[in-house]
């Protein structure tokens, strides 16, 4: 019996942990899309190890970009891609950029029409979980078993007192 209320506990830990991390997912994208902010899942080892396969990127918009700064930007191909500024060209008219984990520079420069933003935080992981949740099926189990885990929380209180 010990056993099961501690596979109890840890599944609903596990549940609520879940519905705090929705409602914390929901809360940045409504604060964010009003400001300008970008959400996008990283899908490659190219900047590794300051950004790996998984992590979120919050990405802004800004006037200006350093070098050593990352940021995101639209390739030749249409795909979003997060590279550091390896280089500012002379003219001012864009960058040249490279992964860390690349040993050199990209060949194509990056014009500043093409440039989405900076990446101001990065969220470890969390894009690991998001396509599972954001499935009807996903979504619906985790409400479920939030709820089904919560109400058998609550009857164990009311049997105990």
């Amino acid at each position: 019996m010990h056993f099961l209320s501690r596979g109890l506990f840890l599944l609903m830990l596990i549940t609520v942990s879940t519905v705090a991390f929705l409602v914390l997912w929901f809360w940045l994208l409504g604060k964010y899309s009003q400001s300008g902010v970008k959400l996008f899942l990283i899908q490659s080892g190219s900047m590794s190890p300051a950004i790996n396969i998984g992590d979120l990127t919050l990405v802004r918009k800004q006037n200006d970009y350093l070098t050593g700064e990352v940021i995101a930007f639209k390739d030749e191909d249409g795909r979003v891609v997060s590279h550091r500024i390896f280089q500012k060209l002379e003219n001012g008219e864009g960058f040249i950029t490279k992964g860390d984990a690349n040993q050199s520079a990209d060949q194509n420069k990056v014009p500043r029409s093409k440039i989405i933003g900076r990446v101001e935080l990065v969220l470890p992981v969390i894009g690991r979980i998001l396509p599972l949740i954001r499935t009807p099926v996903g979504f619906s189990i985790t409400i479920i078993l939030s709820i089904i885990l919560l109400a058998t929380g609550v009857f164990k209180g009311i049997l105990r007192s």
